[in-house]
């Protein structure tokens, strides 16, 4: 993905909502079945289907730390769906505790 990002100067972000934990686990190597993940296009950047909210932005600058490199964007589209989001601490997944006034 580094040479991608240089040439194309756009990324997505996906934020995955909480039924998408197979797909998180997919990404992070834990799953090795030959499902495929389905992908719509914004501004011809590929974002997960039927995620909470997907940013397409401009790569402004990127900058080495350690051995990672940390894009920095300015957005320039959004989507936004009705939904929890998938959240992880500590090694496990979870849920978001409702808040009660």
């Amino acid at each position: 993905m580094y040479g991608e990002l240089g040439e194309s100067g756009k990324f997505a972000v996906s934020i995955l909502a909480e039924e998408q934990q197979n797909i998180s686990m997919h990404f992070a190597g834990q799953k090795k079945e030959g499902r495929g993940i389905d992908f719509d296009f914004i501004q011809d950047v590929s974002v997960i289907q039927h995620a909470l909210t997907t940013m397409v932005c401009n790569m402004h600058s990127s900058h080495h730390v350690g051995d990672h490199t940390l894009y920095v964007g300015e957005v320039v589209d959004i989507g936004l769906n009705e939904g929890n989001p998938l959240t992880f601490f500590k090694g496990k997944y979870g849920t978001l505790a409702k808040q009660t006034n």
